[in-house]
């Protein structure tokens, strides 16, 4: 197939694990929003980004622990994964997986899954400017350290420092039990609960301080018709969208668009599950 036709069958599989996540949390009473590029795709493009190979999604915090604590009822072949739910497993964050297709990742530790989507917690965070920037940078600072220790970052796409610090710092991390470093992260995700918090945003997130914004962006969810489906976005979606990414109408130039991940040796028709890869890297 070619690198379009590649692009086109990934983001079939994506819809698809979202529209299965959407009725989930329909029956679950659960909060969800398209965030980030799925959310530009919505406003700009009426479903994905032509050449995006993702979608993330945002939880508040409640909804997001509620979520993951009913996500093994979610059904085949989507499967949540976390690291409790799967030891082996290497991100901050939650992903649905479409158990029946795989996908290796080039990372510093390669990692194999199925076609994804990222779902994110959004939390609370302070008022204060300090506060909020001292907590948005220690959550990323812990992530990194986190992602470090995992390598969960795609070396090619570092430069020469960078890769010697993450090395680095992944070494120093690996004194600190991998289960210890997570929770301490999300300790520090949930200094300031959601529902009381003024400001809230996905700190988990690339963007940091970009991605606060006020809780009001997320008191409503607006419906978007999406490549055939109805997803849900923020009520607030132009004021979010406008603060992460400024005049996020405007393409970008043509030599960005292209996928953003390190996805190789991409099957969708080819379960990971079937492989025994469900539980570990390799």
């Amino acid at each position: 197939m070619s690198e379009a036709a590649d692009i086109q069958g990934i983001q079939q599989v994506i819809l698809r694990a979202v529209d299965r996540i959407d009725a989930f949390c329909r029956e679950h009473g659960l909060r969800y929003y398209l965030i980030g590029g799925g959310l530009i795709g919505a406003v700009r493009h009426g479903g994905p980004i032509p050449w995006d190979d993702d979608i993330d999604l945002g939880m508040p915090r409640p909804d997001y622990d509620r979520f993951v604590a009913l996500a093994r009822e979610i059904g085949m072949p989507h499967v949540v994964s976390t690291l409790e739910s799967d030891p082996d497993y290497i991100y901050a964050f939650a992903k649905c997986y479409d158990g029946s297709t795989t996908v290796k990742e080039s990372l510093a530790v390669p990692f194999v899954r199925g076609v994804w989507v990222d779902v994110f917690p959004i939390d609370g965070t302070f008022r204060n400017h300090l506060a909020q920037q001292l907590h948005v940078r220690a959550a990323r600072a812990l992530k990194t350290l986190f992602a470090c220790r995992c390598g969960a970052y795609a070396p090619a796409k570092q430069g020469r420092w960078t890769l010697l610090g993450r090395r680095l710092a992944g070494a120093l991390a690996h004194l600190v039990p991998k289960s210890t470093l997570h929770a301490t992260l999300h300790a520090v995700l949930r200094l300031k609960p959601y529902e009381s918090s003024e400001y809230v945003g996905n700190l988990l997130g690339r963007w940091g301080m970009r991605e606060v914004c006020r809780r009001a962006v997320f008191d409503g969810q607006h419906a978007f018709d999406y490549a055939g489906y109805r997803f849900m976005g923020p009520s607030g979606y132009d004021e979010y969208l406008a603060g992460v990414y400024g005049d996020y109408i405007r393409l970008p130039p043509e030599d960005r668009r292209k996928p953003d991940h390190s996805m190789v040796d991409v099957s969708l028709d080819k379960s990971y599950l079937s492989l025994g890869l469900a539980g570990r890297a390799y």
